[in-house]
């Protein structure tokens, strides 16, 4: 149990820097094809693990993460799009020569809706 814990946390403060948002850090770790379960294949090793240690420190980071997105400036929205208007924002990010599709959303989604119509 203690070299799994120890390996699950390892991955949790490589990744803790990196990522932008609680969300993506749970779901990377928690989430269904998160490492929790590849390293912990039963119900009950997982509820030891949630017992240690070590998970008290991945929850550390968490909120840790929690509280540097509060802090930012920035937010975050979450859209679900379908696969093919998904393809067509990318096609015309490049032709535009936007650095990504996000940058264009940003600008689609700034102008007032009367524009729009």
């Amino acid at each position: 149990m203690s070299t799994k814990a120890k390996e699950l946390l390892k991955f949790a403060q490589e990744l803790a820097p990196s990522i932008s948002d609680w969300y993506s850090f749970h779901n990377a770790l928690f989430g269904i094809h998160g490492k929790l379960g590849k390293l912990f294949k039963t119900q009950e090793e997982r509820e030891a693990f949630f017992n240690t240690i070590e998970y008290r420190k991945i929850d550390k980071l968490a909120k840790d993460i929690e509280q540097r997105q509060n802090d930012s400036k920035e937010a975050k929205i979450l859209v679900r799009l379908p696969e093919s208007l998904k393809e067509q924002l990318t096609s015309e990010a490049e032709l535009g020569g936007y650095k990504s599709v996000n940058d264009l959303c940003i600008k689609k989604l700034a102008q007032p809706v009367e524009t729009l119509v």
